[in-house]
């Protein structure tokens, strides 16, 4: 029984892509899922705080008073 063929090669079949070929290793994929953990939950809370930061809208009083802003 012969792996699933992902990408035939034409002139020299065993030279084709297979599934097994074509995945990471254990180490790497296991580096991958820490690094996902830690960074998903950092970028989410980022965008949160961001969001809830710049909520509402700009209008020109808002604009002219000085209070400190980036304007």
């Amino acid at each position: 029984m012969s792996p699933a063929r992902l990408h035939r090669h034409t002139i020299n079949p065993r030279a084709s892509l297979t599934v097994w070929d074509s995945s990471s290793s254990h180490l790497t994929l296991f580096i991958m899922l820490v690094v996902t953990v830690v960074f998903i939950p950092l970028i989410v809370a980022y965008t949160s705080w961001v969001y809830h930061v710049l909520w509402g809208k700009v209008d020109a009083d808002a604009i002219r008073d000085e209070r400190g802003h980036a304007y």
